[in-house]
């Protein structure tokens, strides 16, 4: 990773944890919202500006990188159990989250949720006292917890949206230069695979910061699509091999 990329996601990090928005930065800066943009879209800045920068933020460089690192090497950021049960019992609360997440405003949510203002309202208020955004009037709606926080395995959000998720994932040819998906059966040592699946997890923390690095862009001029990064690893259990046995019945070496 670059040292300017490195840079841009500790800044990020920093005005998540505020809940920071791009004007506000800016206003503190005693810049414009597009430079800000700019520059934590781009990286076009010089040692002044980031000096600037740091200065906004209340922390100098090198403790915006040990508040990174600290939460790189920390626990993985997760919803609240209460948050959880909300958003699994409630499709319309948690379509509301998401579309808030994506920058959708007031009146855009009207629309795509086929919902009246006083219902949306109530959503939003209820979004609000959870702590998932912040509800300041219909023209200031923010996110407070990240959208791309990942659902707890085996919790709420996993039990109710696990089978939805993957069958839709799947119910695709992949054929697109935006898809894709490889299968790779094989054969090896338990050992083997332990590496595998810790390499399979290395890949999902870098994806995670190149995902927190477009968190906060303004999607009216970056627009954003939604993707499902998916890796995974387990013994096969697969009919057209074990012809039905179970992978407890099979001796697991072949017979000559």
């Amino acid at each position: 990773m670059s040292e300017k990329i490195r840079i841009i996601e500790a800044v990020r990090h920093r005005m998540r944890r505020q809940h920071l928005t791009y004007r506000e930065l800016a206003q503190r800066m005693g810049v414009s919202e597009v430079s800000v943009k700019r520059y934590l879209s781009q990286g076009h800045f010089n040692l002044d500006t980031l000096d600037r920068i740091c200065g906004a933020l209340g922390a100098s460089l090198e403790e915006l990188f040990e508040e990174q690192a600290s939460r790189s090497e920390g626990e993985e950021e997760s919803f609240t159990p209460e948050q959880e049960q909300a958003l699994a019992k409630d499709e319309l609360l948690f379509a509301a989250y998401y579309l808030v997440g994506d920058g959708w405003e007031f009146a855009a949510l009207l629309e795509r949720l086929k919902i009246k203002e006083a219902p949306l309202t109530r959503l939003l208020i209820k979004l609000e006292r959870l702590g998932l955004v912040e509800y300041r009037s219909n023209e200031d709606i923010r996110i407070k917890v990240s959208t791309q926080t990942p659902w707890k395995s085996g919790g709420p959000l996993w039990q109710r949206y696990k089978q939805q998720a993957l069958q839709e994932f799947f119910n695709c040819l992949f054929l697109t230069q935006r898809e894709h998906l490889r299968v790779t059966p094989a054969a090896v040592f338990e050992e083997t695979a332990i590496v595998i699946r810790r390499m399979l997890e290395r890949v999902q923390k870098d994806i995670r910061k190149l995902v927190d690095l477009d968190h906060g862009r303004n999607v009216r001029d970056l627009p954003r699509e939604r993707y499902w990064f998916i890796t995974a690893i387990r013994p096969i259990q697969f009919s057209a091999i074990h012809r039905g046995a179970l992978p407890e019945q099979t001796s697991g070496h072949p017979r000559g």
